[in-house]
C-alpha cells in the first residue's frame, strides 16, 4: 500500500512546486473566453442544459470545422457546469491530471526499471521546453491528452483494459494528432484474442471506439475535403507529408541524438532474424518500432515544425527519450552482468540534466499567466462597472489589427456574461499592404461586424458602426488610437 501512496506523495508535492502559483491566476483572455461563453449571463449550466451548450461546439457542427474534437469538448463543457468562472479550481484539476499522469508514468517506468531511475526520468521529462505552454493555460487540449495516453499505456503494461479503452476515447477525441492510437488499439485487441481474454462486453467496447474514431476521421476528412488544408493552413498532401518526413530522416538522428536507439534496433533486428523464436527480443524490438512509428506520425502531422518549444511538442519530443530508455532496457537484459552499471550511468546522466534544465520556464510562465489574467480581469471589471452604471452609453471596440480577433470577441463574452447591456460598435482600420491569408480572412470578418453584414455568433452583438460623438467609450486594443469623442477606458 505504502508502495503506491509514497510516489503519489512524491508527485502531489512535486506537481504543487511546479503548478502552485496558478492558483491565483484568473480567467485569461485567450482561449478562456469559452467559458463565459458556455456558461451564458446567468453564470451556471445544469445538467437540462448540458447537450445544448455541447451542441454549440464543434460537436453540433459535424464535418463543418477543419478540427473535430468530441472528448475534448464534452470534458471542458462538463468542467465548465461543475467550476464554472473559478479558475483556482480549473488550474487544480489540471494539477491533479498532472499528479496522476506522473504517478502512471511512474509505475510503468518502474516495471521495466529501478524506482529511483523511474523517478529521475519523469523528473526529468518534466524539464522539457514545451511544458510551460500546456501547463499554464486552461484552453489546451493537450492536457487531456497526457493522461489520457499514459493510461492508455498503464492499461495496457498492467492489463486493465477498461482503462486502455476509456484513455483511448478520450484521446483520440481530444486531438487529431492522437489519433496514432488506432493502430495501437488493433494491435491490443488481436494480443488479446490470441490469448482468449476478449469478452462480449471488452468486444462492444472496442467496437465502439473504433466507430468513435471513424466518426471523428470522418468528420475531419469532410471539412479538410472542402477546405483543401489542415487546421494549421498546411496543404492536404500526404505525399508531401511522407515525403518530406522521409528526407528529414538523417537530420532528425543527429538533432534528437538517436544513436542509442538505433544502435539496440539494428542489434535486435540482427538477434531476431538469427533466432526468430526469441519472443524477448521480438517484443521489446515491437516495442520499439512503434515508438518510431508514432514519432514519424507527428512529423508527418506537424510538416517542418517539430520542434515548436511549445504544446505541439507532446508527445513526440518525449518519445525520443522513451526510445533511448527502450534500449537501455534491452542492453540490460543482452548484457546482465553490467545491468546496474548501466542503470547507474543513466541515473548519473539524468541528474545532470535535471540540474542542468530545471524548470525556470513552467515558474517563469507562471508569474507571467498571474499578472496577466489578473491584470485582464480587473480591466474586464472596469469596463463592466462602467457599463452598468450608465446602460446607455456606447462601447466602442477600437482595433487596427487582424491578429485582435480573438481578443476582440473573448472581451465581448466576457461582458456578455457579467450581463452588459450596452451598445457596443466596432471601428477596425484595415491593415495595409496584407497578404496573410489567415489575417485577410479574419480582417474580412472583422470589417463585416463594423459594417452590419457579419451575423456570426462571435459578432452578434456588434451593431453598424455609427462613429457617435457623445456618450460613449472606447475599449482600445493593441496599439489602436481611442476615438476622439469616446473617451478611451481601458486597453487590451
Amino acid at each position: 500500500m505504502m508502495a503506491k501512496i509514497i510516489p503519489l506523495i512524491v508527485f502531489a508535492t512535486f506537481g504543487y512546486y511546479l503548478m502552485g502559483g496558478l492558483f491565483s491566476a484568473k480567467l485569461g483572455m485567450i482561449d478562456d473566453h469559452e467559458i463565459p461563453y458556455f456558461l451564458g449571463s446567468d453564470g451556471a449550466i445544469t445538467l437540462a442544459e448540458l447537450p445544448s451548450v455541447i451542441g454549440k461546439t464543434e460537436l453540433g457542427a459535424w464535418g463543418e470545422y477543419l478540427r473535430f474534437r468530441p472528448s475534448y469538448y464534452t470534458l471542458r463543457v462538463m468542467e465548465t457546469m461543475l467550476w464554472r468562472d473559478n479558475a483556482t479550481l480549473w488550474f487544480m484539476t489540471r494539477y491533479l491530471l498532472l499528479v496522476i499522469s506522473m504517478w502512471w508514468g511512474m509505475r510503468i517506468m518502474s516495471h521495466y526499471f529501478p524506482k529511483i531511475l523511474s523517478y529521475l526520468f519523469i523528473f526529468y521529462v518534466l524539464t522539457m521546453p514545451f511544458w510551460p505552454d500546456l501547463l499554464t493555460r486552461l484552453g489546451p487540449s493537450e492536457i487531456y491528452g497526457v493522461p489520457a495516453l499514459l493510461g492508455f499505456a498503464y492499461g495496457y503494461v498492467f492489463n486493465k483494459p477498461y482503462l486502455l479503452l476509456l484513455s483511448y476515447i478520450v484521446a483520440v477525441g481530444a486531438k487529431e494528432n492522437f489519433l496514432f492510437l488506432l493502430p495501437l488499439l488493433l494491435l491490443w485487441i488481436w494480443q488479446q484474442v490470441n490469448k482468449r481474454q476478449m469478452t462480449k462486453w471488452l468486444w462492444a467496447t472496442s467496437l465502439i471506439a473504433i466507430a468513435y474514431t471513424g466518426w471523428i476521421v470522418a468528420a475531419i476528412l469532410v471539412a479538410t475535403g472542402r477546405a483543401g488544408a489542415d487546421i494549421y493552413g498546411e496543404a492536404i498532401s500526404y505525399r508531401y507529408r511522407v515525403t518530406r518526413f522521409v528526407w528529414d530522416i538523417p537530420k532528425i538522428i543527429v538533432e534528437r541524438k538517436m544513436y542509442a536507439s538505433l544502435a539496440a534496433t539494428l542489434l535486435m533486428i540482427v538477434t531476431w532474424i538469427r533466432k526468430p523464436k526469441n519472443k524477448q527480443v521480438l517484443n521489446i524490438l515491437l516495442t520499439m518500432l512503434a515508438v518510431y512509428g508514432v514519432i514519424a506520425s507527428q512529423y508527418i502531422f506537424y510538416p517542418n515544425q517539430i520542434p515548436t518549444l511549445m504544446r505541439y511538442d507532446y508527445p513526440v519530443m518525449i518519445l525520443f527519450r522513451v526510445a533511448d530508455m527502450v534500449a537501455l532496457y534491452y542492453f540490460a537484459q543482452k548484457y546482465k552482468i553490467t545491468k546496474k552499471i548501466m542503470f547507474v550511468a543513466a541515473g548519473i546522466i539524468l541528474s545532470i540534466l535535471i540540474f542542468k534544465w530545471k524548470y525556470p520556464y513552467i515558474h517563469s510562465q507562471t508569474r507571467r499567466v498571474v499578472a496577466s489574467t489578473n491584470n485582464f480581469s480587473k480591466k474586464i471589471e472596469t469596463v463592466v462597472e462602467t457599463a452598468n452604471r450608465d446602460r446607455t452609453s456606447k462601447l466602442i471596440f477600437v482595433s487596427s489589427r487582424w491578429i485582435d480577433f480573438e481578443p476582440v470577441t473573448s472581451v465581448v463574452r466576457y461582458l456578455v456574461a457579467r450581463s452588459a447591456t450596452n451598445t457596443f460598435e466596432l471601428k477596425y482600420t484595415p491593415e495595409i499592404g496584407l497578404s496573410d491569408p489567415l489575417g485577410i480572412h479574419l480582417e474580412g470578418r472583422m470589417v463585416g461586424a463594423m459594417n452590419g453584414s457579419n451575423n456570426e455568433e462571435l459578432f452578434a452583438r456588434f451593431t453598424p458602426f455609427s462613429n457617435p460623438y457623445t456618450n460613449c467609450y472606447s475599449v482600445v486594443f493593441g496599439s489602436s488610437t481611442a476615438l476622439p469623442t469616446c473617451p478611451e477606458l481601458v486597453r487590451f
